[in-house]
């Protein structure tokens, strides 16, 4: 967690098990208590992240492929920008 002026800025986390990018991108979010639907697609896709904007009120979610590890078919971690005044 990054904090500004004693609020958390930003969050990082990572998955504990195997997750694949970018199939299990909606599965993550979910596993960390993000409220998605099924059927919802990124705002944002490139080869490295998927966008996926505004969730349960936080600024921006972003999963991030695995590119540090052995594993970059994996998913890294999620990013999150908790306001937009942190962005």
């Amino acid at each position: 967690m990054k904090f500004i002026e004693g609020n958390v800025a930003s969050i990082e986390v990572r998955p504990v098990e195997v997750l694949k990018y970018p199939a299990d991108a909606l599965k993550v979010l979910q596993s960390i208590g993000l409220t998605i639907d099924v059927g919802k697609a990124p705002e944002k896709e490139s080869p490295h992240y998927l966008d996926f904007g505004r969730l349960d009120g936080l600024y921006k979610v972003r999963v991030v492929k695995n590119l540090a590890g052995d594993h970059p078919e994996n998913i890294g971690h999620v990013y999150i920008i908790t306001e937009d005044r942190f962005k």
